[in-house]
C-alpha cells in the first residue's frame, strides 16, 4: 500500500498538503483536494487514523480478529500478539469477529476502515468462498488457523485432524471401548477437523460411534456440563469422553464427578488445547497440546517484518502446526 509521501508525489503535491486533506483543512483549494482523493482512491490508500496530522509519519498498527476476547484461548493470542507489537513498537486494535460470518466480515471491514497497516485474522464462519474473496480484495490479511492453498503464504494453521486421532488414541491405548464425544454446536472447521479425527481413529480400531454417544453444545465450561448431564440423562454406557478444547473438559469433569463418578477410574477424559487451566483440574488434565502462543507470536513477528519491507521471514513462514498428546491424569 502506498504511503503519504507516495500519494502526494503522484498528486504532484507536498506531504503536507495531503496531510491537510486528510485532517480536512478549509485551507487546501477544491480542485487540489479532488485531485489527492482521486489518486488515494485509485491506488486504495486507506489512511492511519493515527496519523492525521503528523505529516505521515505514521505509527506501524497490526489489527486483530478473533471470535471473543473472553475466552482463555483467544485471550492467550491476544497476549502473544500484544508482546510482540510492543517489542516492535505497533499499534494493535482488537475487533470481535464472534462466530457468524456478518460479524467477522463487520470486523474484518472495521480495522480496515481503521487505517491498520496488516490485519491478522482468526475466523470461524465465513466460508471458504467469502474468505477468498476477501483475501483477493485486500494484500494485508493474514489467517491464522485457516489454510487456503492460493494464499499458503499468508495462513498458518494447525493440524486439528490429526489432534482429534492422537486424542482417540490416547484413550484406546488405556483399553477404553465405548467413547462419548463433546464438540462445539457450532459448524465451524476446527470442531469438525477435531471431530472428524476422533471418528476415523476410533472406528480404525473397530470401536463404532453412534449418534446418542455424541453431543453439541457451547464450547465453554458451561456447554461441557450440559453436555455431560445429557450424557447421564440418556442412560448411555461410556468410559471415556473425548472433548472438543479444555474448558468443556472442565465442565464434563465437574458433572461427572457431581454423580458420583470417579475420573479416570470409571471414565477417562481427554481435551484439546492444553489452556492454563489443565494443570489445575482434579484430576489433572489429559490434552492436545495446541502451540497457540507460539503460532501467534512467529506469524506477527513475520508480519512486522514485512510491514517493515523484509519479507524473508514471511518466506519461511512456518504454515502447518503439529499436535503433541500430554499426558496428565484424567485418562
Amino acid at each position: 500500500m502506498k504511503n503519504i509521501r507516495q500519494i502526494a508525489k503522484l498528486a504532484g503535491v507536498s506531504h503536507s498538503t495531503v496531510s491537510r486533506v486528510l485532517n480536512g483543512s478549509d485551507s487546501v483549494k477544491p480542485q487540489t483536494r479532488e485531485r489527492v482523493e482521486k489518486v488515494m482512491a485509485e491506488q486504495g490508500y486507506k489512511p492511519n487514523i493515527y496519523a492525521r496530522g503528523m505529516l505521515g509519519q505514521s505509527p506501524k498498527t497490526l489489527g486483530v480478529v478473533i471470535p471473543n476476547v473472553m475466552d482463555p484461548f483467544f485471550s492467550t493470542v491476544i497476549a502473544s500478539i500484544e508482546r510482540v507489537c510492543r517489542s516492535q513498537a505497533t499499534q494493535l486494535l482488537i475487533a470481535e469477529g464472534k462466530t457468524t460470518s456478518e460479524s467477522e466480515l463487520e470486523a474484518i471491514n472495521y480495522l480496515l476502515n481503521k487505517g491498520c497497516d496488516r490485519l491478522l485474522v482468526h475466523v470461524k464462519a465465513l466460508s471458504d468462498e467469502q474468505l477468498s474473496v476477501v483475501l483477493q480484495k485486500s494484500r494485508e490479511i493474514y489467517l491464522i488457523n485457516r489454510t487456503f492453498a492460493a494464499f499458503a503464504a499468508r495462513c498458518s494453521s494447525f493440524d486439528n485432524y490429526s489432534g482429534g486421532r492422537a486424542a482417540a488414541k490416547a484413550i484406546i491405548e488405556r483399553g477404553r471401548s465405548s467413547v462419548a464425544i463433546v464438540t462445539d454446536a457450532n459448524a465451524i472447521e476446527d470442531a469438525t477437523d477435531r471431530l472428524q479425527g476422533f471418528v476415523d481413529e476410533l472406528e480404525a480400531n473397530n470401536i463404532s460411534v453412534s449418534g446418542k454417544m455424541i453431543f453439541a453444545a457451547s464450547s465453554n465450561l458451561q456447554g461441557g456440563t450440559i453436555a455431560a448431564r445429557s450424557l447421564l440423562t440418556k442412560g448411555v454406557s461410556f468410559d471415556a469422553v473425548l472433548c472438543y478444547n479444555d474448558m468443556m473438559a472442565a465442565g464434563v469433569i465437574q458433572a461427572l464427578q457431581d454423580n458420583g463418578i470417579n475420573v479416570p477410574t470409571d471414565v477417562s477424559v481427554v481435551g484439546f488445547d492444553d489452556l492454563e487451566i489443565a494443570h489445575y483440574l482434579v484430576p489433572r488434565l489429559s490434552t492436545i497440546k495446541y502451540p497457540v502462543a507460539e503460532m501467534a507470536e512467529t506469524m506477527t513477528h513475520a508480519i512486522l517484518q514485512d510491514l517493515a519491507g523484509d519479507d524473508s521471514a514471511l518466506a519461511s513462514l512456518r504454515t502447518r502446526w503439529e499436535p503433541m498428546f500430554v499426558s496428565r491424569e484424567s485418562h
